[in-house]
């Protein structure tokens, strides 16, 4: 009988909670290393006289991705957890004490648009039609494919519709077609914030983010975040997967081979294949000693 590859994977954030269960499916021996005492990463939580609490995302968006994933394996998110979509979605407050409510109800969102400016609400459906192009088109040709080198972004997809995804034109001068009100300009470019960005230079293909607000809608799971976290654990399980946590490590690289130690609990792994699922720099500064 063939021997299983052997993969370990640091840091059981939702990419190394994935990978793992994936690669259990297909047939590798997969352990998870984890350095805090619970999975999810940033996604983890925190539980206190009864209470537990989201310590990073809150909201549960672009629920295709999660349905894809589990159709990897026969199984549903439902299978796991109970979705309830957010009526009203959120709320966006204003430096003047004012505020809007996106209530996940189109009709009522296109009337609030054209109680602001008008036409908006007609505006409305081109810009959301335009955002559902760029993300159906970033879906299928970026986010499910491999991208080895910048040759893979050149499919003929992409090539086709290159021109509507807006990658070359910022964030804020695209809104600015549709929309002159500036409530409803920083109502569409808020999400930009948790990229890191400034829609004044960051591409109009994130004006994506309004169809998985608006159309898609926002979801919130029966237990948090953290029972997303917890399903995928258990469907890692399912397939064999070894979780390690509280596990401090050090690697050591060879011309021979990668070894693995583990501090805490102690042991010593000869790595075949590694995944990464840590932050470059707790990578580079704590595992490997600093080294480049």
């Amino acid at each position: 009988m063939k021997k299983k590859q052997t993969v370990i994977i640091l840091g059981s954030g939702f990419g190394g909670l994935a990978a793992a269960a994936l690669l259990a499916k297909d047939g590798y021996q997969v352990t998870v290393l984890e350095k805090n005492e619970q999975p999810g990463g940033r996604a983890s939580s925190l539980e206190s006289d009864g209470f537990r609490f989201d310590m990073g995302p809150s909201w549960y968006m672009m629920p295709d991705v999660f349905e894809k994933y589990f159709a990897e394996f026969g199984k549903k998110p439902s299978d796991f957890y109970k979705l309830t979509h957010l009526l009203p979605q959120y709320r966006v407050f204003f430096g003047d004490q004012t505020h809007i409510d996106v209530t996940g109800n189109l009709k009522t969102d296109k009337a609030t648009f054209e109680s602001l400016e008008r036409g908006s609400a007609l505006n409305l459906d081109r810009y959301l039609a335009e955002s559902k192009v760029k993300y159906e088109t970033s879906m299928n040709s970026i986010l499910y494919r491999n991208m080895n080198s910048l040759l893979d972004l050149f499919t003929p997809a992409m090539a086709k519709k290159s021109a509507q995804l807006g990658v070359f034109q910022p964030m804020h001068q695209y809104v600015s077609r549709f929309f002159h009100h500036p409530k409803l300009q920083q109502l569409l470019e808020y999400n930009l914030v948790f990229l890191g960005c400034s829609p004044k230079n960051a591409p109009s293909l994130f004006s994506l983010m309004t169809h998985v607000d608006l159309n898609l809608g926002v979801w919130y799971p029966e237990g948090g975040i953290s029972a997303v976290v917890n399903a995928v654990v258990k469907l890692g399980t399912q397939y064999g997967v070894t979780y390690v946590y509280n596990a401090s490590l050090r690697l050591l690289q060879t011309k021979k081979h990668t070894q693995l130690t583990l501090l805490s609990p102690m042991r010593i792994i000869v790595l075949q294949k590694i995944f990464y699922q840590i932050n470059h720099c707790a990578h580079t500064l704590e595992i490997l000693g600093g080294r480049k």
